[in-house]
C-alpha cells in the first residue's frame, strides 16, 4: 500500500500571511453597532481603492468621516479628525508595504513584521480616544455632551470583550448643521470683540508713554498694525462695489463671453454683471468660512475647484489689476 504523501513544508506554514483573507474588502464596517476595528478601516479602505477606484486621499477622507461619525454618535470623545487621518494613513502603509513583500515571497523584514503585528491587532479596536486635557475639553464643546460612566464603561467594553453594542445616538446630519451655525456665531463673537478692540479708547498712561521727545504720538510701524484679524461676516446676498479694493484709478470691466462653453450660462461666470456677483458664490464662501477657513483661504478653494474640474478661468480681483471681468472675484 502506497504511503501517505508527507506534510509539505511551505513558506506558508505557521501564520497564514494572506491580505486577501487576513484583510477581505469590506463595504462598511462589520458591526455598525459597535465601534470599528482595526480590521474594519484597512477592509473599507480596500474596497474603496481598489473595487471603486478612489484617490488615496480622497479614500482615507471617507474612513475617517465614517470613524469620526460613528465615535461622535456614540458620544465617546476621539481624536481630532486631523488626528484620525494620520492614523489611518499609518495603518495603511503597514498594510500596503506589508502586502507588497509577501506577494514578493519574501516573509521577513521590518514590513512584514509590522504586518504581523496589524494581523495581531486585527480584531482590536481602533482606537482613537482623545487623550489630552485640552481635546477632552475641545470634545465636550463638540459633541454638546459629556461623556457619563455609561459611555466610558462601553469604551472599556470595545477595548476588551465587545459585547455591548449602541444603536442609539445624536443625528449626525443635526449635529452638521449645528456646528455650521456655532461656526458662524464664533465668527461673529471674533468681529465683535475685534472692533471693540480697535476702538477702545487708550489710557492716559499709554497715550503719555507714546509722546515723543518733540511732542508728537511716535508709533511703530509694528504697534500700528492691528493684532487682531478681523474677518468680514460671511454674507448671502449680492454686494456692491465698495467690496472691491481701492484703487486710484477706475478699473475697467469687460463682459466678453465664450459662446462655445458646454456650462449653462448661469454657471459659467462669477459675476452676472459689472455689479452683481452671483448670490450662490457667496453662500459657497458663507460655507466654507463656517468649516474654519478664512476669507482668502475660502476665495482660493472655489478657484482652485472651479478651475480644476470645471475648466473655468476664474481668478480674485487684486489691486494692481487695470480691469476685470465676469469670471473675477472680489478681493477678500
Amino acid at each position: 500500500m502506497a504511503s501517505a504523501d508527507p506534510k509539505k513544508n511551505t513558506r506558508s506554514s505557521g501564520d497564514l500571511l494572506d491580505p486577501d483573507i487576513n484583510f477581505p474588502a469590506l463595504t462598511k464596517f462589520k458591526d455598525p453597532k459597535k465601534l470599528p476595528l482595526c480590521s474594519d478601516i484597512i477592509g473599507v479602505l480596500r474596497h474603496l481603492l481598489e473595487v471603486q477606484r478612489m484617490s488615496n486621499p480622497v479614500a482615507i477622507k471617507e474612513v475617517k468621516n465614517q470613524v469620526y461619525s460613528k465615535w461622535y454618535h456614540d458620544t465617546v470623545y476621539c481624536l481630532t479628525p486631523r488626528a484620525i487621518v494620520k492614523r489611518i494613513e499609518k495603518e495603511w502603509d503597514i498594510f500596503k508595504e506589508g502586502k507588497k513583500r509577501i506577494r514578493s515571497g519574501r516573509l521577513t523584514g521590518k514590513a512584514v513584521d509590522q504586518y504581523r503585528d496589524l494581523m495581531q491587532r486585527s480584531d482590536k479596536l481602533f482606537d482613537v480616544v482623545a487623550n489630552t486635557p485640552d481635546r477632552l475639553k475641545q470634545c465636550e464643546s463638540e459633541f454638546g455632551v459629556k461623556m457619563s460612566q455609561n459611555e466610558i464603561a462601553y469604551l472599556d467594553d470595545q477595548r476588551n470583550d465587545r459585547k455591548m453594542e449602541c444603536d442609539k445616538g445624536v443625528d449626525i446630519v443635526w449635529y452638521t448643521a449645528m456646528m455650521k451655525k456655532q461656526r458662524q456665531r464664533e465668527l461673529s463673537d471674533e468681529y465683535r470683540k475685534g472692533m471693540e478692540k480697535a476702538f477702545k479708547p487708550a489710557d492716559l498712561d499709554e497715550i503719555m508713554s507714546a509722546i515723543g521727545e518733540d511732542g508728537e504720538l511716535s508709533v511703530s510701524s509694528e504697534e500700528n498694525e492691528s493684532d487682531i484679524e478681523v474677518d468680514p461676516l460671511p454674507t448671502v446676498s449680492s454686494a456692491p462695489d465698495d467690496m472691491e479694493p481701492p484703487s486710484a484709478k477706475k478699473k475697467r470691466f469687460s463682459d466678453v463671453q465664450d459662446s462655445s462653453d458646454i456650462l449653462p450660462a448661469h454657471m459659467r461666470h462669477v459675476r452676472v454683471s459689472e455689479r452683481i456677483i452671483r448670490d450662490d458664490i457667496y453662500e459657497t464662501l458663507a460655507d466654507l468660512k463656517g468649516l474654519g477657513l478664512s476669507s482668502s483661504e475660502a476665495s482660493s478653494a472655489l478657484i482652485i475647484v472651479s478651475n480644476k474640474l470645471f475648466e473655468r478661468n476664474w481668478k480674485l480681483l487684486e489691486a494692481e489689476d487695470s480691469s476685470f471681468d465676469l469670471n473675477t472675484l472680489p478681493h477678500p
